[in-house]
């Protein structure tokens, strides 16, 4: 029996979609780093020479792979450039991973994103080729990343996963450089559980 695929078109606001020509991957990382969609597989295409030179891959068996290599990837890139469109089609079916959502699934979810951002920060800290500045910015993004996973889950779900993220001193890795991260930063330090639930 042959599934059924419904096609969706999302359409990235344009107005916020930033546009630039051939600059560092870094200075991209960050301009594009407040998008929802910045971490998205979909919205990149890679040059296949520096994709295999590097030996990227996306973790096979993981869910949220592309936050696992994508903000990677901008690190990496020499130079990177936009274009001035944000969309693009996809299709899905019922019943796939996109749809279905259960505390089993969404537990996965959660665990994926912590082996993953456990690999990341593992990873940054090897590069010799990058400024620290920049590693903390990278460090930054990822725990922001993994303390917005841990906002959108609720009841026992949230307790194992706050559980698995409070074994790491995550606050280390908050950006300080203006007043109000100063105190984000700190409250975090002192009520990381308030902190997760009112700082989305």
């Amino acid at each position: 029996m042959k599934e059924k695929l419904n096609k969706i078109t999302d359409i990235i606001d344009q107005d916020k979609s930033e546009v630039f020509e051939s600059i560092p991957g870094v200075e991209a990382f960050k301009l594009l780093s407040p998008n929802r969609y910045f971490g998205a597989a979909c919205s990149c295409a890679y040059n296949r020479e520096f994709f295999t030179k590097n030996k990227f891959k996306y973790e096979e068996y993981r869910l949220h792979e592309d936050y696992g290599l994508t903000p990677f990837i901008y690190m990496k890139a020499d130079k990177v450039s936009s274009i001035p469109f944000g969309g693009y089609n996809y299709y899905y079916r019922d019943n796939s991973i996109m749809t279905t959502t259960d505390d089993k699934k969404e537990l996965k979810k959660a665990k994926d994103m912590l082996f993953l951002y456990d690999l990341n920060i593992e990873r940054i800290n090897k590069e010799k080729d990058i400024k620290e500045e920049d590693k903390q910015f990278f460090r930054s993004y990822m725990t922001n990343g993994l303390i917005n996973k841990c906002s959108s889950l609720e009841g026992d779900l949230f307790d194992e996963f706050y559980k698995e993220i409070s074994k790491r001193d995550l606050s280390k890795y908050l950006l300080s450089d203006t007043l109000s991260r100063k105190i984000k930063r700190l409250i975090y330090k002192i009520m990381p559980k308030y902190y997760i639930k009112h700082f989305k």
